[in-house]
């Protein structure tokens, strides 16, 4: 269960922190190379103290490791616009309801293996219906206008964060369990590179704060990996998406009225409960 908690505690501080770093202006492309490079070494260090000394991760691995790093990094770049367009609370809903994919494509690959319940099916029935409902509205400091441009990124942010979670059901597959740390490594080191890359293209050095909080959320970022993993061993893969998500969906909603002042319509509150069915149901 601490596992669970500390997760929890980790994915809430990342996606705080995201749009803590976002409010005051902070140069984003820089905290996220930061934040990446963090997590890589986090990452390294914890693979070579539990290494037996030889690398187990196959070819097929690396590839899917390699495109899901790459993915994470345009994925934040999409939470990032969705904080502005949404909000923070929004957001995680999205991002956590996005979990019914990866089951459906499992169940299209290998259907023995990964079968649809009736309850499967209804979370994926209520996937138009929740995207339709949390969709933004008016337009001030807190609330925004309903645009086709809010639409397409909501959608663009359900389907970026399911084709991770596909990948990494499919990585699964392939690989055994004792490289799912190289993995791990290898999609945190994509990561940092592309987004290395795309920041020094931007030619603007980062300041003290952007390192800070670069530091802060790639700590944040490499222990919600591992917590999830270790969630994951000791309390089964069912419990922990029908926990962590309804939770960490409640959580960043508080938090951004606390800090933030994002309000969300009577709608847009029966849409969030509707994504956090679709977690609970995903994984009955």
């Amino acid at each position: 269960m601490s596992y669970l908690i500390f997760y929890i505690l980790c994915m809430v501080v990342f996606m705080q922190g995201l749009r803590f770093a976002q409010k005051r202006e902070a140069f984003m492309p820089r905290v996220l190379a930061i934040n990446y490079i963090c997590a890589t070494v986090l990452s390294i260090t914890y693979s070579i103290w539990v290494s037996s000394g030889t690398i187990s991760i196959n070819l097929i691995g690396i590839l899917l490791a390699a495109t899901n790093g790459i993915l994470f990094f345009g994925a934040v770049l999409i939470i990032l616009a969705s904080y502005r367009i949404a909000g923070t609370g929004i957001t995680a809903a999205v991002v956590n309801s996005a979990l019914i994919l990866p089951v459906l494509v499992a169940h299209a690959l290998w259907p023995q293996e990964e079968p649809m319940t009736a309850w499967r099916w209804i979370a994926l029935s209520l996937i138009p219906v929740t995207m339709f409902l949390i969709r933004p509205t008016e337009i001030s400091t807190t609330h925004y206008r309903l645009t086709l441009k809010a639409d397409l990124l909501l959608l663009v942010l359900f389907l970026s964060q399911g084709m991770i979670n596909v990948l990494h059901k499919v990585a699964t597959k392939h690989l055994e369990p004792e490289s799912q740390d190289e993995y791990l490594t290898v999609i945190f080191f994509a990561a940092a590179l592309g987004s290395a890359i795309y920041a020094f293209c931007q030619g603007k050095r980062p300041s003290s704060q952007d390192v800070i909080d670069g530091v802060i959320i790639g700590i944040c970022n490499a222990m919600a990996v591992g917590m999830s993993l270790g969630a994951i061993m000791t309390i089964g893969a069912v419990i922990f998406f029908a926990t962590s998500g309804p939770v960490a969906i409640v959580l960043n909603i508080v938090i951004s009225l606390w800090l933030w002042r994002e309000r969300i319509t009577v709608r847009q509150g029966v849409g969030v409960t509707a994504a956090i069915l679709v977690v609970i149901l995903t994984n009955l």
